[in-house]
C-alpha cells in the first residue's frame, strides 16, 4: 500500500539518552473504531465511536491529539497524496504546524514545514519559545512526493513545548473511513496539525521520556534558536 517513506524530524537540543519508548496509542482507520483518541474541544469531538463534524473552508486537517505537555512524542501515519488534483499542483501538498501558544495571529507563533511536490521547506513563523523545525529528511532520497501514492511520514517532536496548538479551519482531510470538515477558529491544547486533502490510515503515536535523536541532527541543533534546519538529508 505504501510506496515511499518520508521522514520529517522536528528536533531540538537531543544530548538525551534514549530510553524505551511507551505507546500511548494505535489506531486504525479502517475498522471505523477511534478509541484510544482524546476528545477534541468545540464541534469537532469523538464520543463513543461517533464523529462529529461541521462544514469549513479552509483546508487543513487535524490528526492527533496529546495533553501531555513536555513530553517527547514520535508520530507515524500512512498517507495517500493524489498529485493530479489541480489545487495542489502548484500549491502544497502537505504541511506539519507546530505552536506554542493558541492565542494569537496564526502566523506568528510557530514553525511551518511545508512539503510541495519539489520538496520540503520549513517556514520560521515563530517568535518565542520551543518546540521549533531543526531538521527533515526522506528515506527514499528522492523529493518527497513524485507521483500519486501511498507515503508512509514519520515525525519526531522533542522538548519541553512539544505540547502544541494547531489554530486553523479544517475542511475536505479525507480519512479512509470519513470525510472531515470543521470551521473551528481555535483549537484546545496538544495538536498538531497535517493536511490539504490527504486520504489517512493506520495512525500510531508513542512518547518517551527522554528525546530520540536522528542521526546527524545533533550538530544542527547545537547551533541553536536562530537557526532553522533546510538541510535534506538523503539514505540509501
Amino acid at each position: 500500500m505504501r510506496s515511499r517513506c518520508i521522514v520529517v524530524s522536528l528536533l531540538v537540543f537531543c544530548f538525551s539518552t534514549v530510553a524505551s519508548a511507551g505507546q500511548t496509542f494505535s489506531d486504525d482507520f479502517n475498522d471505523g473504531d477511534l478509541v484510544g483518541w482524546s476528545a477534541k474541544q468545540g464541534s469537532w469531538s469523538v464520543e463513543g465511536g461517533v464523529d462529529k463534524y461541521l462544514s469549513g473552508n479552509r483546508n487543513y486537517g487535524v490528526i492527533w491529539n496529546d495533553g501531555s505537555f513536555g513530553v517527547n512524542q514520535r508520530l507515524q501515519v500512512d498517507a495517500y497524496f493524489d498529485t493530479t488534483q489541480a489545487a495542489i499542483q502548484a500549491d502544497t501538498i502537505a504541511h506539519l504546524r507546530l505552536r506554542t501558544s493558541q492565542n494569537g495571529n496564526f502566523w506568528d507563533t510557530g514553525y511551518l514545514a511545508q512539503v510541495t511536490p519539489s520538496g520540503v521547506s520549513i517556514q520560521n513563523t515563530h517568535e518565542n519559545g520551543n518546540p521549533y523545525i531543526s531538521e527533515y529528511s526522506f528515506a527514499s532520497g528522492e523529493s518527497p512526493i513524485t507521483s500519486s501514492g501511498w507515503y508512509t511520514l514519520q515525525f519526531a517532536v522533542t522538548g519541553t513545548g512539544s505540547n502544541t496548538h494547531f489554530e486553523l479551519g479544517v475542511n475536505d482531510i479525507l480519512y479512509i473511513d470519513h470525510v472531515y470538515d470543521n470551521s473551528i477558529a481555535q483549537l484546545d491544547s496538544g495538536y498538531i496539525g497535517l493536511g490539504r486533502e490527504i486520504k489517512y490510515d493506520n495512525f500510531k503515536g508513542f512518547t518517551n521520556v527522554a528525546p530520540v535523536p536522528v542521526p546527524g541532527a545533533v550538530l544542527l541543533g547545537m547551533l541553536g534558536l536562530s537557526v532553522v534546519g533546510v538541510k535534506l538529508r538523503k539514505h540509501a
